[in-house]
């Protein structure tokens, strides 16, 4: 938490008056035009400070268990990458042709989940798996 708030403070900070960071992240971010563009900096300490959390979590998991099977973990985790940018691209299709931001939210929501869960089905994810079981333990112990 405090590596996130020194990092939303360091790029609050470096886009707070005209450098190499401001125009790079204008220019990558395509903020041409954009008034006070400092706020992007808290959403990028917040990004930057996950991944550094991520990793860090990730050693001590690893010390704790000790040894972790890589490769499954990387076949999952590619499946997971696909699943989502293949929902992705098909939800923002959906809601391109739709009118009325309700409309857009609930239709997008529900082509969302149902996509992922087609797209993992199909690749074969044990997570899909894991959670259908989970949710048929959880109704029938009810």
């Amino acid at each position: 938490m405090v590596l996130n708030v020194a990092l939303a403070f360091l790029f609050v900070h470096f886009l707070g008056y005209a450098n190499f960071f401001r125009q790079g992240t204008v220019s990558l971010f395509s903020l041409q035009g954009t008034g006070n563009i400092v706020v992007v900096g808290l959403p990028l300490g917040f990004a930057l400070s996950q991944i550094v959390q991520f990793f860090l979590l990730f050693a001590l998991l690893k010390r704790k268990l000790g040894d972790i099977n890589l490769p499954e973990i990387k076949d999952s985790f590619e499946k997971v990458i696909l699943a989502t940018f293949l929902m992705a691209l098909f939800v923002y299709f959906v809601i391109y042709f739709l009118s009325g931001v309700f409309l857009q939210l609930v239709a997008g929501g529900v082509a969302a989940v149902l996509v992922y869960i087609l797209i993992t089905y199909f690749l074969k994810s044990p997570e899909l798996k894991t959670v259908k079981h989970s949710l048929l333990k959880q109704f029938k112990g009810q």
